[in-house]
């Protein structure tokens, strides 16, 4: 069953600005109202995710393209968790091609 990318992004978008809000980070409303009206998805359409261990060297990464059914709930979890996330790395390109690559290098 295909995900419903609206009613996901939104209950992941209410669920991040409830523990912003419970965590006393986000207090003021008018930037906890454009945060829930805010598609997080749009501006972040891909991330990438570390699958290699602590203290790894190099670091191995793979591409989570939101667009892809494949990574659309990870991706989701991850643009709406209180992770830091990686865009872009050093060696690539400008120009990101959205094609889904099989390592995400």
């Amino acid at each position: 069953m295909p995900l419903d990318l609206r009613e996901a992004t939104s209950r992941r978008r209410a669920g991040m600005v409830d523990r912003l809000t419970t965590d006393g980070v986000l207090i003021d409303k008018l930037l906890r109202d454009a945060l829930l009206r805010l598609p997080r998805e749009a501006l972040l359409p891909h991330a990438y995710v570390r699958v290699s261990g602590p203290g790894a060297d190099p670091i191995d990464w793979r591409l989570l393209d939101g667009s892809h059914p494949d990574d659309q709930e990870e991706w989701l979890d991850l643009i709406h968790s209180e992770e830091s996330i990686l865009l872009q790395r050093a060696s690539q390109r400008r120009g990101w091609n959205s094609s889904h690559p099989a390592d995400g290098c």
